[in-house]
Parts: C-alpha cells; sequence; structure tokens
C-alpha cells in the first residue's frame, strides 16, 4: 500500500502568504497614489487665478500632531487685499482704514502676513518641496475645489514622527458667512 502525500496545507498556506503581502502592499500603493504632486498643485493654483473670487470670506481651522483642538481662523479678503484676520475671535490684522475706523492700532498683531488663499498655495508649495527633500517619505495630502481650484482640505504628515498638520478651508461669497451665522442666533 502506498502512502498518498496531501499537498492541500501548501495550497492553503500559499494563498495566506499571498493575501498577507497584497493586505500589506496595497495601502502602501494607494497611499502612494494619493499624495500630493506639483502638477496637481499647479493645476489647482491656475484654476484660482482664472476663476478665483477677488472677494470672499475665508473660514479654516488648523489641527496639529495629536491634539483634539483645532484653530479656528476668519480671513475677509476684498479686491484681493486682506480687510481682517481673526483668529479665536482676537484680531490678528486690520486693514488701515478698518483699524482706523474700528479703534484699533495701525498695522497688524500678527508674526506674518494674514492667511489668504495664495498664501495657504505658498504653504503647500513649501511642503511639496520639503517632502521632496526628504526622498518623498513626508506624507501630503491635498483636496481641491474642482470649479476654483482652492484647497479645501490638506494634511501633511512627517515620517517616523508624530509631526502632523491638517487644515480644513471653506470659501464664501460676501454676505454668506453672516446669513450662515444669523442661523445659529
Amino acid at each position: 500500500m502506498t502512502m498518498r502525500r496531501s499537498y492541500g496545507w501548501l495550497v492553503y498556506f500559499g494563498v495566506l502568504s499571498t493575501l498577507s503581502g497584497l493586505a500589506i502592499v496595497l495601502p502602501i500603493i494607494y497611499n502612494l497614489g494619493q499624495q500630493l504632486s506639483s502638477e496637481q498643485l499647479e493645476a489647482a493654483r491656475s484654476r484660482w487665478r482664472e476663476n478665483g473670487p477677488p472677494d470672499y470670506d475665508l473660514t479654516f481651522t488648523v489641527r496639529h500632531d495629536r491634539d483634539q483642538t483645532r484653530q479656528r481662523y476668519v480671513v475677509r479678503v476684498r479686491s484681493g487685499q486682506v480687510l481682517l484676520a481673526t483668529c479665536e475671535g482676537e484680531v490678528l490684522y486690520a486693514s488701515v482704514p478698518l483699524s482706523g475706523a474700528i479703534g484699533l492700532p495701525f498695522g497688524s498683531a500678527a508674526e506674518s502676513p494674514p492667511w489668504t488663499i495664495e498664501r495657504v498655495f505658498e504653504r503647500l508649495t513649501g511642503m511639496l518641496a520639503e517632502r521632496e527633500t526628504t526622498g518623498g517619505r513626508n506624507f501630503l495630502v491635498a483636496v481641491f475645489d474642482p470649479k476654483e481650484g482652492y484647497p479645501r482640505r490638506f494634511v501633511r504628515r512627517i515620517a517616523r514622527t508624530s509631526t502632523r498638520e491638517e487644515w480644513d478651508l471653506k470659501l464664501w461669497r460676501p454676505g454668506e458667512l453672516e446669513r450662515e451665522a444669523d442661523r445659529y442666533r
């Protein structure tokens, strides 16, 4: 009587090993495909320059690292110039005419220029350049408005650290922000 060898276990472990390998590789490939490229950034910036309004209100939140609290910003831009910028209700910047009208000292309380969409694009450009100097190890993903091109959301994470930066942006037409605030009064 001859003994018959069973190779079923080889097939079982072969399939199991293949599926395990796919479970590791596919998320990596997916994440690499989501990374922001300089072409995507330049296309979005071009859409913004062509279709972006000169007058807008920008609200955005920024969250750093593992902190669950978000800093909330409101920026009013008219004719491409910042009129007022606030963070958590504190005035960071007020234009000279507005400062004089509401009795604030002239100038800015902020150490850097106020955030505008163009400045957010500059921030993304810097993050992209930083990622390229690290060999692409840092994670940077962004979602842009399909019509106007402004960034709606972006997340940056520095490899092998807990450093993370997450921005959520919303663009409002003049008057829309006030109507939205009235809904909650």
